[in-house]
């Protein structure tokens, strides 16, 4: 049985890929399997998922937010609301479209039935 060792990278050769792996995963939506087989095959470094995973988090590159985070976002947006403020919200860099801000504040966020009715928010 032989045991698999992912190969280990240095900071310079991350910090090549970086914009590569920021322009797959985050513009093109890519998979993280997707993103190692483009590294592999046209780039010449194959980092293991964990240390691509490892990776993402250190340079706070995700798809996703938390729902705590919603929850943060969500307060923003109605205390910028009260003050008249339009609001946009990035995540990654990336601006989100309105569409998904709305959809996901609506799943992540207590709106009391008072605010409902009275159009706050």
């Amino acid at each position: 049985m032989s045991s698999r060792r992912s190969a280990m990278f240095k900071e310079e050769e991350w910090a090549r890929v970086q914009p590569i792996i920021r322009k797959l995963y985050l513009l093109e939506d890519k998979s993280l399997k997707d993103v190692i087989i483009i590294l592999s095959t046209l780039h010449g470094f194959r980092p293991s998922k964990a240390q691509l995973e490892s990776k993402l988090k250190q340079w706070h590159m995700a798809k996703n937010m938390t729902s705590m985070e919603w929850k943060h976002v969500d307060m923003r947006i109605r205390k910028r609301h009260l003050q008249g403020k339009e609001s946009k919200v990035y995540l990654s860099g990336i601006p989100l479209r309105p569409a998904t801000v709305e959809k996901a504040r609506s799943r992540h966020s207590f709106e009391s039935t008072l605010d409902r009715v009275t159009g706050i928010g």
